[in-house]
């Protein structure tokens, strides 16, 4: 997945260099390019997560749950499983237990932040509890002692850990919900979270917040019947909605894998469509100075309820539900 700009190489054939730097009064034809913006903080743990939930085998992770809720049902009723049961929750747990440990260990260098930690602290909580149901199911029953058998994972300080980190509403927030793709659409899934989080950073890095609100200060002018001058940093703002939306489109068109419902996938790009639709018409009125033709493009309910399928479509829990509409 593509997160940074390439740079863009300048040929200074008529000078002499001795160095890397260019020499002082040697004429260039075109100007040294400007540095690429660093990439944002938090884009190695994020892309780290999206790379862990890509991976991840959600039959892995469904065999795994339920082989551990199997065992601890059996413990605190006190029942005897047969043999065969046993010996199958406990593979089902040793094949979790290595997938989470692997996924441990891609992600604990990642970051040296103590925030970090907090992050991964539910994944490592979950592999000790599958160890401690393997033992379980490889021991003698009934059990006699089932006490804290049941104990959720420890989740405290996560919320703010990832506000530290900058990653809330990012893929490292459901590393211990998500179970991975669903295995007939894997590459779908992957595509479209990829699609996804080059959207978020992009939008992270325009500050696409503030441009919706100034957008919004319009809307709500309309509303109101106020006047609408528009000032060159409203015409700026719509420009740069218009075109985030340009390029979402664009991205998401490049998707050509199978999606697990048609329909809904039709419904996310027309969404994205029509968002570009509706800020092109917006700018243009802006633009014409019209006022009836701003009242229409602004009206409250031009762009509709926002809303995207990405539950249908399996990406309920990935960067995608951080891409505002």
């Amino acid at each position: 997945m593509l997160r940074g700009r390439g740079s863009r190489l300048v040929s200074a054939a008529a000078c002499a260099v001795a160095t890397s730097v260019l020499v002082a009064g040697c004429s260039d034809p075109e100007p040294p390019p400007n540095p690429s913006p660093a990439p944002p903080a938090n884009a190695e743990p994020a892309g780290a997560c999206s790379d862990v939930l890509d991976g991840r085998d959600a039959d892995v992770v469904a065999a795994a749950q339920d082989a551990s809720f199997e065992v601890l049902t059996a413990a605190i009723s006190q029942d005897t499983p047969a043999e065969d049961d046993l010996a199958a929750w406990s593979d089902a747990l040793a094949e979790g237990l290595d997938q989470l440990d692997a996924e441990i260990e891609a992600l604990r260098g990642v970051s040296d932040e103590e925030a970090w930690e907090t992050v991964l602290a539910p994944l490592e909580e979950r592999a000790s509890t599958y160890e401690e149901r393997i033992a379980l199911a490889e021991g003698s029953w009934p059990v006699d002692d089932s006490d804290d058998l049941a104990a959720p994972a420890e989740t405290a300080g996560l919320t703010e850990a990832l506000e530290e980190l900058d990653l809330v509403g990012r893929d490292c927030e459901t590393l211990l919900g998500d179970p991975g793709p669903n295995p007939e659409f894997s590459d779908f899934v992957v595509a479209v979270a990829g699609v996804c989080s080059v959207v978020v950073e992009r939008r992270s890095e325009l500050g696409f917040q503030d441009l919706l609100g100034r957008s919004l200060e319009i809307v709500l002018a309309v509303r109101d019947g106020e006047p609408v001058q528009a000032t060159d940093d409203d015409l700026a703002a719509v420009r740069a909605l218009r075109d985030e939306w340009s390029e979402t489109v664009d991205d998401l068109a490049l998707v050509d894998e199978d999606a697990p419902d048609p329909a809904a996938w039709a419904e996310a790009t027309q969404l994205a469509q029509d968002r570009l639709d509706a800020y092109t018409q917006r700018l243009a009125a802006l633009e014409s100075g019209d006022r009836a033709l701003i009242v229409a493009a602004f009206d409250p309910g031009v762009l509709g309820v926002p809303g995207w399928p990405w539950d249908a479509l399996g990406l309920a829990q990935r960067d995608c539900r951080s891409v505002e509409a």
